[in-house]
């Protein structure tokens, strides 16, 4: 099937955005959902080429379609979504229009010229969609285009790199390792992550942009990163310090922005730094792919990239209905904090809010939990890799994705608990639909994971060279083809069953509704405020997230709100460094030549004993 259809049918609602914003987001839906159904057609088949020049081409293959499989869901839900919520803004249905257009172009590319020119129309798409909210900011749109050109210079850095050495610009085998590294730090702008998260800037820009803007530029912009990353690693295995580096980057990543969540009260800036946590788990994941292909573990390689699918797919439909969801308490928000909300949303809507953001907090057998599962098997069986260096990194960064799922634990109950709570309202028109869709795709991509990896499996095999039919069996009462299995060194490491998970929960649901429905008995306890020193008579949303101000005051302004303290702390960092460097070079390097031959002999065995882990 040839790329251009796509192209074509996601043309149209731009166009028709000049004439009116509500017929604009319509064509998109019905575009949207025609692309959804080319795409499902298009996973198990061979690769398509439109070579429109030698510098110019698009690609349709199942790495390819599988990630415009879990795009076009989310197009769907959230140009129908938009439908009600933007009714007035014609500037922001076309830059919407546009924005998905080029998301596509991204995905499609076979050519880095082709990629290089709708990653930037892409980012100035999404200026424009920033732009066009009222009585926004001057600073976040600033702030989106300038990282958005520094991930376009890194990218054009690399695209000249791969020319360098290989005298055409397709889209193929055999790339420098220079190249990789500066490609993925420029994909890896889009998903906020160390060390370009300092600034905050991917949750000031997200939570700045229109609902539906947020949704793309949270869901589909981060995701159309990922794949670019993946992309690199099918074509060329990279070496090993490069998927350590993405691993530990992560790592930090993830712990700061979930900590920042956890703390945040605006309805926006909760799901804006998720996305950032999210971002650093999605990074460790493709790193984990690194490390297994380097090590030529076809099979931990398989079930990696399987991780990195089902965690795309849960972020992706996720955070679409979590920011749609966050858009509806928005409107009945004081300054757009979650303490100040007046009165509930309805019923559809909560519904949707809840299934997200019980899937972004990791919950079994939501699409996010085995995604977490997943990404947690593959660091545990690394720690017993017999490699040292590798296994103590491994566990490091097992510990903050297991700290990061506990405080998106608390940012999503409090996001879902006290945005659900209050008289419930009527939505505008069908808005609740698309978070409903959302909410539903990342249950079924959960409860249905084995199915899910097995219809991308032709992906998976594209990246790993290895098929993931191994890795899904069945045991006593669960059949074959709902367990999915880890593979250790010795033959199964882990297993789950996410359908057998859910129903056991189920069931246990239903007989304690049974068992209590009938019992009026209430306790009344006293209000606890949180730790914050003054008895108000209620619990809101600050008090239940205050006791992670305190534990984390140090990297809390004051103990009370987040700002950058994560630059903060590389500029201590950076002090603490700039003191030993000077007084290495002053008591070492230039005092006397027994202590000067005493470094170079510990320098020389610990490039030794490097060498040899």
């Amino acid at each position: 099937m040839t790329p251009l259809i796509f192209l074509f049918l996601l043309s149209i609602p731009p166009i028709l955005g000049i004439a009116r914003n509500s017929l604009s987001y319509s064509a998109m839906a019905a575009a949207s959902a025609a692309v959804l159904m080319l795409s499902l057609l298009s996973v198990n088949e061979s690769a398509s080429i439109l070579r429109l020049s030698s510098y110019i081409s698009f690609r349709l293959d199942p790495l390819s379609s599988s990630f415009m499989v879990i795009a076009s869901v989310v197009w769907v839900a959230s140009s129908t979504y938009s439908i009600s919520y933007d009714i007035s803004s014609r500037s922001n249905s076309i830059s919407f229009s546009l924005s998905i257009l080029s998301m596509a172009a991204v995905i499609l590319s076979g050519t880095y010229f082709a990629l290089l020119f709708s990653w930037e129309m892409m980012s100035v798409a999404g200026y424009f969609q920033i732009l066009s909210r009222k009585n926004v900011d001057i600073s976040p749109p600033y702030l989106f285009i300038l990282f958005s050109e520094v991930s376009t210079l890194l990218l054009l850095l690399m695209a000249a790199d791969i020319y360098a050495n290989t005298g055409t610009l397709v889209i193929g085998p055999s790339i420098p390792a220079t190249a990789f590294i500066l490609g993925t730090f420029g994909f890896a702008i889009k998903l906020g992550v160390t060390p370009f998260f300092i600034s905050d800037w991917l949750p000031e820009a997200h939570s700045a942009a229109p609902a539906n803007g947020s949704v793309l530029f949270s869901a589909t912009m981060t995701m159309t990163a990922v794949y670019c990353i993946l992309r690199l690693i099918s074509l060329s295995v990279p070496d090993i310090a490069a998927g350590v580096i993405m691993m530990a980057a992560g790592a930090f990543t993830l712990v700061f922005a979930s900590i920042f969540a956890a703390a945040a009260e605006n309805v926006k800036a909760i799901p804006a730094y998720s996305t950032v946590e999210n971002g650093g788990s999605m990074l460790i994941a493709l790193g984990t792919v690194v490390v297994a292909l380097y090590y030529k573990d076809a099979l931990l390689a398989a079930f990696a990239t399987g991780a990195v699918l089902i965690y795309v797919g849960a972020h992706t439909f996720g955070k679409a209905g979590l920011f749609m969801y966050s858009g509806i308490l928005g409107k009945r928000a004081a300054k757009g904090e979650l303490s100040e909300i007046t009165g509930g949303t309805d019923p559809i809507s909560s519904a949707g809010g809840i299934l997200s953001a019980s899937s972004l907090a990791g919950l079994l057998p939501f699409g996010g939990g085995v995604g977490e599962w997943m990404l947690l098997e593959t660091l545990f069986i690394l720690v017993t890799s017999g490699n040292y260096g590798i296994s103590v990194i491994s566990v490091f960064v097992g510990a903050s994705v297991a700290l990061g799922g506990g405080m998106s634990l608390i940012s999503m109950s409090k996001l879902a608990g006290f945005g659900t709570s209050g008289a419930h309202a009527h939505s505008e028109k069908s808005s609740g639909a698309g978070i409903l869709v959302s909410g539903g795709a990342v249950l079924l991509i959960g409860i249905l994971s084995t199915y899910t990896i097995y219809f991308f499996n032709r992906a998976i095999e594209e990246v790993s060279g290895q098929s993931f039919d191994k890795l899904i069996s069945g045991l006593l009462a669960v059949p074959t083809g709902l367990l999915i299995t880890s593979p250790g060194s010795h033959g199964v490491f882990g297993l789950v069953s996410p359908v057998f998970i859910a129903t056991i929960i189920s069931v246990s649901a239903i007989a304690m509704f049974a068992i209590t429905a009938s019992s009026s008995r209430r306790r009344k306890v006293r209000v606890w405020s949180g730790g914050i020193g003054v008895e108000t008579g209620s619990y809101g949303s600050f008090e239940y997230s205050n006791p992670v101000r305190i534990m984390f005051r140090h990297i809390f302004a004051g103990g009370v709100l987040p700002v950058n303290r994560e630059w903060m702390f590389l500029k201590k960092g950076a002090k603490i460094y700039s003191a030993f460097s000077d007084f290495s070079a002053r008591r070492i390097m230039n005092s006397s030549i027994g202590r000067y031959m005493l470094y170079i002999v510990v320098a020389l065995v610990a490039v030794l004993v490097y060498s040899a882990i």
